[in-house]
This record gives structure tokens, C-alpha cells and sequence, in this order.
């Protein structure tokens, strides 16, 4: 086993060793959390030699302690991450929080979430502050971002219905004709990584608004492949 004190020692010289000193058929780095992990995904490895996956743990006694001092350092790893295990969790634990924060930048990334005695545990879904199961749901400002989220892991529960909700116009020559994207800034980990996030909406007729117009939006809201 090869070991790194520093960020620095980890560099293609160091790969290259571990090939010609062990000629491994599988890798397992064990990364420190608080070093940045994109140097080594954009690192020149030796031939032959992909990631395959990247697998992160949390400790959800210190979780909420991160969050809130060093949440930078903490979130970024796990936004690179495809498993993500938070482990040690307690009936006080805010799940919900943690699954919101992480699905905000990386939706694709699979959670599991587990007792301080190793069962596991379900995801943690928070009351939403407004009716899901109504026929029309008129959206507080501040309620955006978390509807956003609760539509694109149950757009099954949205299907039909007619939301109304404020949102910024987005407009792109790409578009087709008869589509734009109201939406809202989200700051999903930190101020620099703030991005606009928002679901295509088809209408007729002229769009009478430029871009990053504020708009009031009445929508009946579908999900289909595209």
C-alpha cells in the first residue's frame, strides 16, 4: 500500500509507482476529504487505469456541524460522488436537508441513509409547506426551490396538475419555437456556485418578455421523454 501525506505527493509520478510496484488489476484510493478532488479526476493516469466510481461516507453526528462552518470543503466531494452513505444517523438527524442539498447538484448520485446500529433508513422526505395532493398550487417565492426538487424525483405526483409561481424568463436561440425556461437562481452549495434552474415550458402565441424578466407563470405541468 502506497500512502501521501500531502495533496502534493499525489501526481502521475505517484500512480506509476503503484503500477510498476504492484501491477494491480483494481485500485481503491481512499481519499482525504478535506483535499479537492478535481486535480485527480482531470490527472493523466497510467494506461489502462479508469475510475470507475467514486463512493463517499459522512458521519451524521459532525454533518450539520460542516454544513455549517465549512460547507465548501465538505459539500464538493460529494457532488463528484455516485454512492453517498450517511451513516450514525439519529431520530434528529435532518435527512431531507442532506438529500435536498446533495440531489441540488448532483441528482444522479444514490444515497443511503443509516441508524447509529446499521439499519437502514428511509430518505427522510420533509412535510412539503403546500398541498401536493391539490388540483392547483399557487407557490410561495420561497417555496420554489423546494418544489423544484420534490418535481424531478416524483413527477408522477405533479402530472396534470396547475401550478402558479413567480420566476426569471430564459430564452435561448436553441429553444424550439414556443418554448422558454422560467426558473430562479438556486445557491446550491455557495454563493459562486448559485445556477439557474428551472423546467422547459411550451405556450402559444409571442413571448412578450426578454430574458431574466421577472414573471408571474401559470403552468399545467407535464413529464415526458424528450
Amino acid at each position: 500500500m502506497l500512502e501521501a501525506d500531502s495533496q502534493d505527493q499525489i501526481n502521475p509520478g505517484f500512480f506509476q509507482n503503484c503500477e510498476r510496484a504492484y501491477r494491480p488489476v483494481q485500485v481503491i484510493i481512499e481519499w482525504n476529504g478535506t483535499w479537492d478532488i478535481k486535480p485527480l479526476l482531470e490527472m493523466e493516469l497510467p494506461k489502462g487505469w479508469q475510475i470507475e466510481g467514486i463512493y463517499s461516507t459522512v458521519d451524521a453526528t459532525t454533518m450539520e456541524s460542516y454544513m455549517a462552518n465549512m460547507r465548501k470543503m465538505f459539500l464538493e466531494p460529494l457532488f463528484e460522488s455516485g454512492l453517498i452513505v450517511l451513516n450514525r444517523c439519529t431520530p434528529q438527524t435532518n435527512r431531507g436537508m442532506f438529500r435536498r442539498t446533495i440531489k441540488a447538484s448532483n441528482p444522479q448520485a444514490q444515497l443511503i441513509f443509516e441508524s447509529t446500529d446499521g439499519e437502514l433508513l428511509g430518505q427522510g422526505e420533509d412535510e412539503l409547506p403546500y398541498d401536493r395532493d391539490a388540483d392547483f398550487i399557487d407557490l410561495e417565492d420561497l417555496d420554489y426551490g423546494l418544489w423544484y426538487l420534490d418535481a424531478s424525483e416524483h413527477p408522477q405526483a405533479y402530472d396534470g396538475k396547475t401550478l402558479r409561481f413567480r420566476a426569471q424568463v430564459y430564452t435561448s436561440m436553441r429553444f424550439k419555437k414556443g418554448m422558454f425556461v422560467p426558473g430562479r437562481f438556486v445557491m446550491t452549495c455557495c454563493i459562486q456556485d448559485t445556477r439557474f434552474m428551472g423546467y422547459i415550458c411550451k405556450y402559444t402565441g409571442d413571448l412578450p418578455y426578454k430574458r431574466r424578466d421577472w414573471v408571474y407563470v401559470t403552468v399545467k405541468f407535464r413529464y415526458e421523454y424528450s
